[in-house]
C-alpha cells in the first residue's frame, strides 16, 4: 500500500482470508496505526474493512494549487520577517502545505516566533479554493 498525496491506493486485499497477525499488519500499514491487542478477531475485521472501504471509495490525491500558492505568498509577505521569497524557498512552504494534506490535516503553513514579524507562532490555512483533488484513475 503506497501514500499518495493524502490517501493511500485502492485495496485489492481479501481480509477475510488473513490471520489476526496479517489483519494487525494491514490495518497498521494501510490506516498508520496499530490497534490494540484487547480488540476481538471481529472487531479487528470490522476496523479493517472500514479502511478497506474508505480507500476503495476515496481514491484521489489532494495538493495546492495555483490559488493556494499565491495565497501562502501573500502571508509570507505580510506576516515573515524576511519578505521577499525566491521561487523554490516559496516551493519549499507549498511542500510543507502539501506534507500536511498527505498528513489528512487540512493545508497550514506556520512560522515560528523566530521568523514571524509578530514574535509569535503564525498558521495559516490555504483555503478550499486553495486545495485541488485529483482522482486516480486505475
Amino acid at each position: 500500500m503506497n501514500n499518495v498525496g493524502n490517501h493511500m491506493e485502492k485495496s485489492t486485499v481479501d481480509l477475510t482470508g488473513l490471520t489476526r497477525a496479517q489483519l494487525d499488519d494491514w490495518h497498521e500499514n494501510a490506516a498508520g496505526y496499530r490497534l490494540g491487542p484487547d480488540l476481538t478477531d471481529s472487531e479487528l475485521l470490522g476496523f479493517c474493512i472500514d479502511v478497506k472501504t474508505e480507500l476503495e471509495e476515496n481514491v484521489s490525491i489532494r495538493c495546492v494549487n495555483a490559488i493556494g500558492r499565491a495565497e501562502i505568498h501573500e502571508f509570507l509577505l505580510a506576516t515573515h520577517k524576511k519578505g521577499a521569497w525566491a521561487t523554490q524557498e516559496l516551493d519549499a512552504w507549498v511542500a510543507d502545505a502539501n506534507f500536511s494534506l498527505a498528513e489528512g490535516n487540512p493545508a497550514i503553513v506556520e512560522i515560528p516566533e523566530r521568523d514571524s514579524i509578530t514574535h509569535r507562532t503564525e498558521t495559516f490555512d490555504v483555503s478550499p479554493e486553495g486545495v485541488s483533488s485529483y482522482p486516480i484513475l486505475r
